[in-house]
């Protein structure tokens, strides 16, 4: 919440913008394995757009860590709809911008994981565990792939990243994090397509470094008058919020 709080209060100071922040609380594996987590956002994405009435142009999908894999999923569904997975509306406009934090960009992969296990707080067999929990048999593992990786080649993807991603894309990753190679594969291929990316690599942080810097000060933060902020406090969340606000310029 300290994170959402701050992000909304960012945008607003920078642009004069009103924010509102849908979280998708969405279900857990192994109770509940893929693709129903991509089910729950494309619901949610149907909820925003057709009762609230949101136009796509003002929507900003953000994600971090699996959430980020669940934004590119649901991205993927508007374009490759999901046989198992009910249709988004509307699907003929995309969002007006991406942004990824630590994303989990590819769930077969583990590129790069061993020269950054002693530097990051995810394990290579914590993480294992999760995608068969998440991805219980082969068949799974082979329907699921075009929703799931990106950062190698995925033939059963019938759309590239150029008719996938919005117009803005933002990604952040910390140079200590196992999932670095894989981002950086994602971001490398996604610019081949055609797609502008803008992407930071934070030296000496770890996965999800925002997020637990929002933790670490929530206290703080949660003690102070709406708005009120010290200098350097939570500054990877306003640096995302500022660039959000950026996207609206």
């Amino acid at each position: 919440m300290p994170l959402l709080l701050r992000l909304s209060e960012t945008i607003s100071a920078t642009r004069g913008l009103t924010v509102s922040i849908f979280a998708l609380d969405y279900s857990l594996a192994p109770e509940h394995p893929f693709p129903c987590q991509l089910s729950q956002a494309a619901t949610a994405y149907t909820y925003l757009t057709t009762e609230l009435n949101i136009p796509p142009s003002n929507i900003v999908l953000t994600g971090d860590s699996a959430g980020g894999s669940i934004a590119l999923s649901l991205l993927t569904h508007l374009r490759q709809p999901n046989p198992g997975v009910e249709m988004v509306l509307p699907r003929e406009e995309k969002p007006k911008a991406l942004f990824l934090l630590s994303p989990w960009v590819s769930l077969a992969s583990e590129k790069g994981y061993k020269e950054k296990e002693a530097s990051d707080i995810l394990h290579p067999a914590s993480l294992a565990g999760c995608v068969r929990y998440l991805l219980p048999t082969p068949a799974a593992v082979a329907d699921a792939a075009p929703y799931l990786e990106f950062a190698t080649p995925t033939p059963s993807r019938s759309c590239n990243f150029n008719e996938l991603l919005p117009e803005h894309v933002w990604v952040s990753a910390g140079e200590d994090e196992i999932f670095l190679h894989n981002i950086t594969s994602f971001v490398d291929e996604a610019r081949k397509s055609g797609v502008k990316v803008e992407y930071e690599i934070e030296s000496g942080k770890f996965h999800d470094w925002q997020l637990f810097d929002s933790v670490q000060n929530a206290g703080v933060f949660l003690g102070k008058e709406r708005g009120a902020r010290d200098e350097g406090e939570m500054e990877g969340v306003e640096r995302i919020g500022r660039a959000v606000a950026g996207v609206f310029d």
